[in-house]
């Protein structure tokens, strides 16, 4: 131009597709591009692609959205009404009126890598400006375009810097921070650590421990991970049958108290998880044996017979012993076959007669008081309970006597006793 008019003129714009004007050069002129629609007017942008405009007022446009690709506008841009975004470009003085806004883009490739390798991933990029919201994306090696500054009526916002996060499934958050976002490299290259899987051993039971029916057996384990802390991991417990199925399961804890199992062979297995989802397990085996409340199930106890040579007497697990506390009194005659402290219990009432503890033994029983449970303790009857129904019945015949003998005696009298001499005297006289 010869430095008067206008060098692209666009008014009342498309309703539909976008208007692309590639390759565009304007000098010379006083308005370089000016874009018009009218209020309420539905305009499609124009995208002003690889182009340069170099006029002292480079685009004004109203009303009219603009996109502007690598375009570089040497000269002034002025924005009312609509949005004009400009991605790898330059720009010159932006003047932006009533709702207007301007925003200012650079292409970047966000590329997430693990191990070397890119991997899919979740992005976030802050601006370091809480005036700018932050922007996610997801995908593997994904194109972006990020934001360097707004303008707006009331005032201009600028990123200070990108932080970008990338989100790696298995893996811990991966950050990247550019401190210069005008002029940092195209492509941004975010490391991700791989993640290990827990470390986990158990400290017990041992691989072999047995343990009898009624008793518990502890199990415990030393676990740790190379990205979390002992407090972050989770664990879970279960204990196996030798079919495989579960039989017992526990929660997050470092101590599982096994208890209240059958006799049979088990295995007990701790699964330890990351944060992220990595595992780990360990597992041994144990064994439950059948309850022996004596404890004489011995090498020299024999499982034909379930008989000790060594010491005469039966033995085994309480199934087959015939005296399963080894008091001395058969089951079948002890009235507290698993207590050696007690056998006898007369009248029935589960306190033992007496109470007796062979030593290094304790029971929870209380020796009976009244042992025939007649209402009378024994200490007051002073004899054994078994002659109780004997000693009431000679009190019976005491006491009949006595009445016998008032009577004949009281019959005597009425008669004249031995010492009456009335009768005699009479004659006598």
């Amino acid at each position: 131009g010869n430095g008067t008019g206008i060098g692209f003129i666009s008014h009342h714009g498309r309703s539909s597709d976008a208007l692309v004007v590639e390759d565009l050069d304007v000098s010379g002129y006083s308005v370089g591009v000016s874009l018009h629609s009218d209020p309420g007017e539905i305009s499609s942008p124009l995208i002003l692609r690889d182009s340069r405009v170099v006029v002292s007022s480079a685009l004004a446009t109203e009303h009219y959205p603009v996109r502007l690709e690598s375009t570089e506008l040497i000269g002034g841009l002025d924005v009312a009404f609509t949005t004009v975004s400009s991605v790898d470009g330059q720009v010159g003085t932006v003047s932006v009126g009533e709702s207007g806004s301007y925003s200012a883009y650079r292409t970047v490739v966000l590329d997430a890598r693990r191990g070397g390798a890119p991997v899919p991933a979740s992005f976030t990029v802050s601006y370091g400006n809480e005036l700018l919201a932050p922007f996610t994306v997801e995908g593997t090696t994904v194109d972006v375009e990020l934001l360097l500054r707004t303008v707006t009526e009331t005032g201009e916002a600028v990123a200070n810097r990108w932080t970008v996060t990338a989100l790696v499934s298995g893996s811990p958050l991966g950050e990247l921070v550019v401190d210069s976002p005008a002029s940092s490299p195209s492509v941004l290259v975010i490391a991700v650590l791989v993640n290990q899987a827990p470390v986990v051993e158990l400290q017990e039971p041992f691989a072999g421990q047995r343990v009898m029916e009624g008793d518990s057996i502890r199990a415990s384990a030393a676990y740790s991970d190379d990205m979390d802390s002992e407090a972050m991991l989770v664990l879970s417990w279960r204990v196996l049958d030798m079919q495989g199925n579960d039989v017992l399961i526990s929660g997050n804890e470092p101590v599982f108290n096994i208890t209240d199992l059958t006799a049979g062979f088990y295995v007990v297995e701790v699964t330890v998880s990351d944060s992220f989802g990595e595992q780990s397990s360990a597992s041994v085996d144990f064994e439950y044996t059948l309850l022996d409340t004596d404890n004489d199930w011995s090498s020299s106890c024999s499982s034909d017979t379930w008989f000790d040579a060594n010491t005469g007497k039966s033995c085994g697990p309480n199934i087959y012993d015939e005296d399963d506390d080894n008091d001395g009194f058969s089951d079948e005659r002890d009235a507290f076959p698993l207590d050696p402290c007690a056998q006898v219990d007369t009248d029935g009432d589960t306190q033992p007669d007496v109470l007796d503890c062979p030593e290094g033994y304790t029971s929870w029983l209380t020796e009976d008081m009244d042992d025939d449970g007649d209402g009378t303790p024994d200490v007051l009857e002073g004899v054994e309970p078994n002659d109780a129904d004997v000693n009431v019945n000679a009190l019976m015949v005491v006491l009949a006597l006595s009445i016998v003998v008032i009577l004949l005696f009281f019959a005597r009298l009425r008669k004249g006793g031995p010492g009456d001499l009335t009768e005699l005297d009479q004659k006598h006289l």
